[in-house]
């Protein structure tokens, strides 16, 4: 089976794709399943071909000038790969499409996703970004319950909220919105990750990558979790040079404690830098802010104690270490 996606009006090839099927009459409808999710999930999808070509091209105007539906765009061209500059853009762009559609749930619930980033980067001024972000997640929902990721945002609110219940029934309710969403699938892979819940996580995140082999970066966070959670800093420092899946400062922080726990802190030393210049009262919160999204408090002390290591000031801690 080959398949390809042509821009007609480029008259151009902007992806394709062929597979081998066993010719078995019996596995016939299974086989059309197959191949119809493997095509959707590829251009279709959130963050599938579809979404990227017609997200780059909004990019060329500024985000006060998109309507709705390219300012959603922006935002799953965000999620990709986020940075607080891109943020910024989203964040214009969908303040303006709440503005003039404020009943569409699919805004209220992407502008509650930057709120939440804004939490997790600790993002200067915005002094109440979780309790922003949750109110927007439960309007997006109470818009559209149906709506699947109005299910999935409200899902990470909760996580980040530290409200377990409820990331346990919205998590579940995405997911059986539409099973077959990479991003969605992957999501909720991830934040099983960060919560330790790592024979949920990981097959979920796995079943995503599969579905779109052009998944986020940090979709590979998971892994690394799974590493720090079976103490092999060795292996997780790999994965995460391979992938970059940490975002913004938090790249420096897990790289400078990883390697503090390898007892290279010559090497980390330029990492602690980075990270003291950008937040200079980071040691004194360091636990704290990595506990915004990782939950797992054995890991959170490892983290800490390979900071430490790594030549910051952060506090100690008088938990028993991780042991392979």
């Amino acid at each position: 089976m080959s398949a390809q996606l042509i821009d007609t009006g480029e008259g151009r090839q902007i992806w394709a794709d062929a597979s081998t099927h066993p010719p078995d009459a019996s596995e016939l409808i299974a086989t059309q399943e197959e191949i119809a999710q493997r095509v959707v999930s590829s251009i279709a999808s959130e963050y599938g071909i579809i979404a990227r070509r017609l997200s780059a091209e909004s990019r060329k105007r500024r985000p006060a000038e998109l309507a709705t539906y390219e300012a959603m765009l922006r935002y799953y061209s965000h999620q990709i790969a986020p940075t607080l500059e891109s943020a910024a853009e989203c964040f214009s762009a969908l303040s303006g499409a709440t503005e003039r559609e404020p009943e569409y749930a699919p805004a209220w619930s992407a502008l509650a996703t930057l709120y939440c980033q804004m939490y997790a980067f600790d993002a200067p001024g915005f002094d109440n970004a979780l309790g922003t972000a949750l109110e927007h997640a439960h309007r997006g929902v109470s818009l559209d319950p149906g709506l699947q990721l109005a299910r999935l945002i409200l899902a990470y609110a909760s996580h980040l909220a530290d409200e377990p219940r409820s990331f346990e029934q919205e998590a579940e309710a995405a997911l059986a919105l539409n099973p077959n969403s990479p991003y969605t699938v992957g999501t909720i892979g991830y934040i099983h990750a960060l919560r330790g819940e790592i024979e949920r996580g990981l097959p979920l995140v796995q079943r995503a990558m599969v579905m779109n082999p052009c998944h986020p970066a940090w979709f590979h966070a998971a892994f690394v979790i799974d590493h720090w959670l079976r103490a092999e800093w060795d292996i997780a420092l790999a994965e995460s040079r391979r992938h970059r899946p940490f975002i913004s400062f938090w790249d420096d922080v897990a790289m400078a404690a990883m390697l503090g726990k390898l007892g290279r802190s010559d090497e980390a030393g330029p990492h602690v830098d980075r990270v003291m210049g950008l937040k200079p009262d980071f040691p004194r919160r360091a636990r704290k802010l990595i506990r915004r999204a990782l939950k797992i408090d054995p890991v959170v002390d490892e983290l800490m104690d390979g900071l430490r290591r790594a030549g910051m000031p952060v506090e100690p801690t008088d938990r028993s270490p991780i042991t392979s």
